[in-house]
């Protein structure tokens, strides 16, 4: 008997007939999100540009670059780390403006 390969076409298709089945379909789900997904993952835990491209069969880093997604958690943490450097800035022009121009006694 002649089995397909796993990355088969039929395989994207499972998700979203089980979803239908079970009556919880919803927009945009669908083997897609789940591949980008994966790339994002293989990239988070140290897989570099041209690895995820090749493993996703991607014909450009570009390609493979415009598949992966931003974790919430490091979304999370780039919002802070910039919320800090803005912080820290502004207390600095505080500090030089206090210098400069102290208050009354």
């Amino acid at each position: 008997m002649l089995r397909r390969p796993v990355w088969d076409s039929g395989v994207g298709d499972a998700p979203l007939q089980t979803a239908r089945d079970e009556g919880c379909e919803f927009p945009g789900l669908g083997a897609h999100p789940v591949w980008r997904g994966k790339v994002t993952w293989w990239q988070e835990v140290g897989g570099s540009a041209i690895v995820t491209q090749k493993i996703g069969g991607h014909s450009s880093l570009g390609m493979a670059n415009e598949c992966r997604l931003v974790a919430i958690q490091r979304y999370e943490e780039l919002t802070r780390a910039l919320q800090d450097t803005l912080d820290s800035a502004r207390k600095k022009k505080e500090e030089e403006n206090t210098a400069k121009h102290p208050a009354p006694i």
